[in-house]
C-alpha cells in the first residue's frame, strides 16, 4: 500500500509560504505528501508563487493544480475542499491510501499517523475534535477506491469539475461564512455517512492523552525540545519577523539537516513580497 498524505494552498502568503515547510516534514513519516494549488501553472506565476513552486520542485514534490472554478466560491474555499477530490486523481491507485491534512500543520510523532488498523479501510484521527458531530479533515484517511466510492467519483485526469459540482450542489452561490469554513468537513463526512463504510469500516483515532498539538494559540517563547508533542498548528502567518524566529526554532528540532535549504527558502519568499 502507497501512503499518502494530501496538503493544499491558495497564495495567500500565510498557507503558501508553509507548503513546502509541510512536505519536508511529511517527507520523514511513512506517508509521500501531495500539494494541490488551486487554480492554474499560470495563476501561480507571481513573484511569491514562483518561489513556491520552484521549492515544491527541489523538494521533488507531487503537485496538482486544482483548475478553474467559477465565481463566487473563494480560492480559501477550493484549497480546503480539493482535498476531497484528490483520490479522483487517476495516478493513484484503488488500494493506495490517501488521508488529508492542513497545510499548516506539521507532523511531529510520524508513527501515531501511522499507527492504525490497516485492516480497515478508514481511519478517522482526532475523533473527537467535534464531540463527534462531525469529523475533523486534519488526519482523516481512507483508501482511494472508499474514496471514490464514498464520494461518488470516478478516476479522471482532473479534480474542477468534480469540485465544482459538489460546490454547487452542496454550498451553493448563497452560502454564508460559517458554511464556507466547513464546507469540506461537512462533505465529505455527509457522504460517508450514508455509505456502506460508516460506522463498521471507520476506526475513530483519540489523540494519545501522553502527547498534545503544539499549537499557535499556546506556543512557548522558548521551544527546547518536541518530545511530547503529536503534531504543530504553527505561528501563523510563519515567515514574518513576530513568527519566523519561533517557527525556525521548530523547523531546527524537527528537520535539522535541512535547516540551511529552508533558511535560503524564508530569504527567497520574503524577498519577493
Amino acid at each position: 500500500m502507497r501512503k499518502y498524505v494530501v496538503l493544499s494552498s491558495n497564495q495567500v502568503p500565510a498557507y503558501a509560504f508553509m507548503a513546502p515547510l509541510a512536505v519536508l516534514a511529511w517527507q520523514r513519516t511513512a506517508f509521500t505528501p501531495v500539494v494541490l494549488l488551486t487554480q492554474t501553472r499560470e495563476h501561480w506565476d507571481t513573484p511569491t508563487g514562483r518561489v513556491v513552486v520552484d521549492m515544491l520542485d527541489r523538494l521533488g514534490c507531487q503537485k496538482h493544480y486544482v483548475g478553474l472554478i467559477t465565481d463566487p466560491y473563494r480560492t480559501s474555499v477550493q484549497a480546503q475542499a480539493a482535498r476531497q477530490h484528490a483520490a479522483r486523481l487517476s495516478g493513484f491507485e484503488p488500494t493506495d491510501y490517501v488521508m488529508t491534512m492542513d497545510v499548516d500543520a506539521l507532523p511531529i510523532n510520524a508513527d501515531w499517523f501511522d499507527n492504525v488498523d490497516w485492516s480497515l479501510p478508514c481511519h478517522l484521527r482526532n475523533a473527537s475534535a467535534w464531540q463527534h458531530r462531525w469529523y475533523t479533515t486534519f488526519g482523516f484517511g481512507a483508501t482511494v477506491a472508499a474514496w471514490r466510492e464514498f464520494m461518488g467519483y470516478a478516476p479522471a485526469g482532473e479534480i474542477a469539475s468534480a469540485l465544482q459540482a459538489n460546490l454547487d450542489h452542496d454550498l451553493t452561490p448563497e452560502r454564508d461564512t460559517m458554511s464556507e469554513w466547513f464546507f469540506d468537513e461537512f462533505l465529505w463526512c455527509s457522504r460517508l455517512f450514508a455509505s456502506r463504510f460508516w460506522p463498521e469500516h471507520c476506526q475513530p483515532i483519540e489523540r494519545s492523552s501522553k502527547h498534545d498539538r503544539l499549537d499557535r494559540s499556546n506556543w512557548p517563547p522558548h521551544l527546547a525540545h518536541i518530545d511530547n508533542y503529536l503534531d504543530a498548528h504553527v505561528l501563523r502567518p510563519a515567515h514574518t519577523p513576530e513568527h519566523w524566529p519561533r517557527t525556525r526554532r521548530l523547523l531546527e528540532l524537527l528537520v535539522p539537516n535541512q535547516l540551511e535549504e529552508i533558511c535560503h527558502y524564508h530569504a527567497r519568499y520574503t524577498s519577493a513580497l
